[in-house]
Formats: structure tokens, sequence, C-alpha cells
């Protein structure tokens, strides 16, 4: 099943373009993809490509520094977290997107948290925490032995190109096939150096901002992810209140690639389930306008 794709470029508060794409149907409820360090929007390929893209409007961007998006060459257009969410922000508002269901995965997920810790929660419609390490304790690290980022900050080519053939076959649990381990390289090597080392220099602490709101949230985490451990996914649920976590037992750090028919399956009833929450809400908010 092949859904064509809608291309649009958003500009944010500090004039970086970024690619944004369109899947499914534009008067579909929405759900936004935030994709991973180093990666691009095409990791979500299986769920643009899918029966989702029938009943809902995806909605993907190439953060900055990555893929077709613009790559500033300077380290503090990336050291902030206040910068990677402001660009969220700019996509949500230049799409006009409202309720939409944030899906952050890895790095993304850092992203969305800090989108909620900026600007609340009154544009989203519920939270997809996927293999993400934001609400890690420091005292119970995440990092897995398989994590790599600092060996692909290396000046030194050989070894960075090392780095990072490893970073995107140790993303797997099962080996890749050739072509898809051949775009996932040249994507991974494409990305900015700068954005590498600059997204890696902030760390937010969200934990007053969770305590305080109450939204749908889903963990979704691979019980073979060797980047980042399982337990964080424990963290998420202990910290953002009523989340739910489901784990994909046959995958790595990329569970949405390694088992997609049922990652689409339980984001698609994720997905409905808050659009109901919303549409209820509506309602009764109606009703006491009365």
């Amino acid at each position: 099943m092949t859904h064509p794709s809608r291309h649009v470029w958003v500009e944010t508060k500090d004039n970086v373009r970024l690619s944004v794409r369109e899947w499914g149907r534009a008067d579909g409820p929405a759900i936004l993809f935030v994709h991973g360090w180093s990666h691009c929007q095409l990791a979500f390929l299986r769920q643009y490509q899918s029966a989702l893209a029938d009943e809902f409007r995806l909605v993907s961007y190439d953060l900055r520094g990555h893929g077709e998006s613009d790559h500033p060459d300077s380290l503090d257009a990336y050291d902030r977290g206040a910068i990677w969410a402001d660009d969220l922000h700019a996509v949500i508002e230049g799409l006009g997107l409202e309720r939409a269901v944030l899906v952050g995965w890895s790095f993304g997920g850092r992203i969305i948290a800090q989108y909620v810790h900026q600007f609340g929660i009154e544009r989203v419609g519920g939270l997809n925490f996927v293999a993400v390490a934001a609400f890690a304790d420091p005292d119970r690290p995440v990092r897995g032995p398989d994590a790599c980022a600092d060996r692909m900050l290396t000046p030194n080519l050989e070894d960075n190109i090392a780095a990072t053939e490893h970073f995107v076959r140790k993303c797997v649990a099962r080996p890749l096939g050739e072509a898809d381990f051949t775009w996932m390289l040249a994507v991974a090597a494409g990305t900015s150096m700068k954005a590498r080392l600059g997204s890696l220099q902030w760390q937010g602490d969200y934990l007053d901002t969770f305590r305080n709101i109450r939204i749908p949230s889903l963990a979704i985490h691979g019980r073979k992810d060797g980047m980042t451990l399982p337990h964080a996914a424990e963290a998420i649920a202990a910290k953002v209140a009523g989340t739910r976590i489901l784990w994909f037992d046959e995958s790595g750090h990329m569970p949405f690639w390694e088992e997609p028919e049922r990652f689409n399956a339980e984001l698609r009833n994720f997905a409905l389930a808050c659009h109901d929450r919303q549409v209820t809400f509506e309602t009764a908010q109606s009703s006491i306008g009365e």
C-alpha cells in the first residue's frame, strides 16, 4: 500500500527551514512523528505507507541539521532544548495542527517532553514515547552497551564512519537488509556534526511539568534495545501520570521499524482513544456552555 506524500517547508523563529511531509487524510486526526538523533523522517516509512494513512493525517519533519532540513553551521543553533521545542512548535503552528498525538523516538522523545514543558498541552492530544531516556533517574543510567554517540563525535573520519556504521547496525535487533542499511547509513553520515554535538549538550528536568498535567501517554520500548535500556520506559511511567508501557519483545531501538504491524495497530488504538477523549471533552464543554 502506497500513499503519496505532500511536502512543505516550515521556517523557524531563527530562519531555519524545516522539511515537512504529510501522508494520509488531510481531515483526519493528526499524528506528528519526531525522529531520533542522526536519523530522518524516513525512519517512519512503515507508518506512512500503511493503513494508518487511511484514517489519520500523518505528519513528520526532519530535525534541523538532519535530512533535508537546513544545517546551520553554528553550535549555538543546536545546544539548547528550547531551540528544538521551538522547531516542533513551528511545525504545529505552520500546519495548523490541533490536538495532535506526538510520537517521539529516542532523541525525539526528549523534544516532545521539552515542547510540553515550554508550550503546555493545549495543542497536544497524547504523547507516545518510543525508546526514550528523557525521564531516566541519574542513579539508574539507561545508556546501553550499544550506545556510541560519543564515538560519532570524533573528527577522525575513519573512526567516525566506523562508529556511524555501528550506530545504524545496533538500532535494530535483527540485521537490516542491504538497501535499508545503505540509506540509513547515508542519512546518519549526512547529519551535521554541529547538530550531533549540540543536541547532546542539553538536558531537561521535566518532573514538575509532568507532575501538574494529565495527558494520555504511551511508552513503547524494545526488550532487546541495547542503546537505551528498557527500564527507561519504567522511568517514564513513574513520572508521567497514567502512562501505559508496551513491550516489544523482538525489537531493539526501532520497534516501529522492526515490528511495524503491531506498532501501527497499537498507535492506531492509542490515537483513536486520544481523539475520542478530545471529542468527549469538547462535547462536555459545549454542554456546560449551554
